[in-house]
């Protein structure tokens, strides 16, 4: 093919290049009218969190911090956390929960519940519920909650905020993923360095395989410095709600397609022939009926804390009860349920220690509900609804068990 002459290409360059300045022109007018639509259309995008780390406790928020949270698409709430760093109201003085049946619960991000209101969360629905039916009980409400933590790294929440309180009930509440949560290997075994010292408290097994309770005593540099990457787009609202439609769509591609990513089964046993499980922070999913390795640790780990719960519960007379979320049976951001394996693997590890169980689940199929109404689409926690079911299954609870509000009535322990 005969090469073009070079005066055809000189003359071609110019307009090849007004085309290209157009383009470039019109795809920055067009950026500049989404993002000014976004900023006047959207409150804020991202979420913001800035935390501290305490000795022996863990990172929490700064104290009286502005938290923001939202999916892009069905929440922007802004919350301040309290005098602790906890999204929560200020907490009450020891003396106002003495005169009072109160109530404290401990939990992960379904307690913590950045996507909803403080006044929306469920155990402030209990407190105001309660009062409208039970008014003579007088209770009162407190929240101890920490996204991304498990019933190991909650035991210093006891020592350190709720046993002050004396309560007359602590609920404890229980989510699919508090088995991954038990064991540090699945907890930090897809980040890229493993945070050390660990950022939180966490069990061990000893020489002799006793189990033991490590408490954070210092902040690991790794785990504090650890970033997601550069966001090119964290300052623009247009360049968000791209980003999150591109992956939206990836997302729904990969979910209609046979491309399912897998990893080495790291729970499995020497002599399996299938070492491979479909990759998912849910480990519970995918634990064996006999449990192995990190996934053996953490069935065992858990029932440590449970039993160090109750323990603890019961040497300071307050009523303990577990509140299993429907998450142990249903998970609606994975679309399937989790084949019951984590109620199965919970009750396991429950029922021989006696705590009782207010079963949510249970409690929303009686009410004629679907699990999926209580939850934000493609986002995985509960919202209002998610949270005033929770509220009615333990007020429903209190209410067959008002004793608990009576003085020196502490049942913790007692099957």
């Amino acid at each position: 093919m005969p090469a073009l002459p070079t005066s055809r290409i000189a003359r071609a360059l110019p307009v090849l290049a007004w085309n290209a300045l157009l383009a470039l022109v019109g795809l920055l007018l067009v950026a500049a009218i989404g993002e000014v639509y976004f900023r006047i259309k959207l409150p804020f995008v991202g979420s913001s969190k800035s935390r501290q780390f305490v000795k022996d406790v863990g990172y929490l928020y700064e104290p009286y911090v502005e938290v923001r949270s939202t999916n892009m698409r069905d929440f922007w709430t802004i919350s301040r956390a309290n005098s602790l760093g906890f999204l929560d109201r200020e907490p009450l003085s020891p003396q106002r929960t003495a005169e009072s049946c109160h109530i404290a619960v401990i939990g992960d991000s379904f307690v913590e519940a950045s996507e909803v209101p403080i006044e929306a969360k469920f155990h402030v629905r209990l407190e105001r519920e309660a009062r409208r039916k039970l008014p003579d009980l007088d209770v009162t409400t407190s929240a101890f909650g920490r996204s991304g933590s498990g019933p190991v790294d909650q035991l210093p929440f006891y020592d350190h905020y709720v046993r002050p309180l004396r309560p007359n009930l602590l609920v404890l509440a229980m989510v699919s993923n508090d088995f991954a949560d038990s064991s540090p290997f699945l907890r930090y075994w897809d980040y890229p360095v493993s945070p050390d010292p660990l950022p939180t408290a966490y069990a061990v097994r000893s020489a002799t395989g006793e189990i033991q309770l490590r408490r954070p005593e210092r902040s690991p540099a790794e785990f504090a410095n650890r970033s997601s990457g550069a966001d090119i787009f964290s300052k623009s609202f247009f360049g968000k709600i791209l980003s999150r439609h591109a992956r939206t769509t990836y997302n729904s591609l990969i979910a209609g397609s046979n491309d399912i990513e897998w990893e080495e089964c790291i729970c499995c046993p020497n002599t399996s022939s299938d070492k491979r499980f479909a990759k998912d922070h849910d480990f519970s999913r995918h634990f064996l009926e006999e449990l192995h390795g990190p996934c053996k640790d953490a069935f065992d780990f858990l029932g440590f804390a449970l039993g160090e719960f109750q323990e603890l519960a019961h040497q300071d007379g307050i009523n303990l009860v577990i509140l299993a979320t429907d998450s142990l049976w249903i998970y609606p951001r994975f679309g399937e349920p989790s084949g019951q394996k984590a109620i199965k693997l919970m009750m396991e590890l429950i029922e021989p220690i006696g705590i009782p169980v207010v079963d949510q689940y249970k409690y929303i199929v009686r009410q004629g509900g679907r699990v999926e109404d209580g939850y934000f689409p493609e986002q995985g926690h509960w919202n209002a609804q998610g949270h005033q079911w929770a509220a009615e299954a333990l007020l429903e609870y209190l209410e067959q068990n008002q004793s608990i509000c009576d003085a020196d009535s502490a049942v913790a322990g007692t099957p």
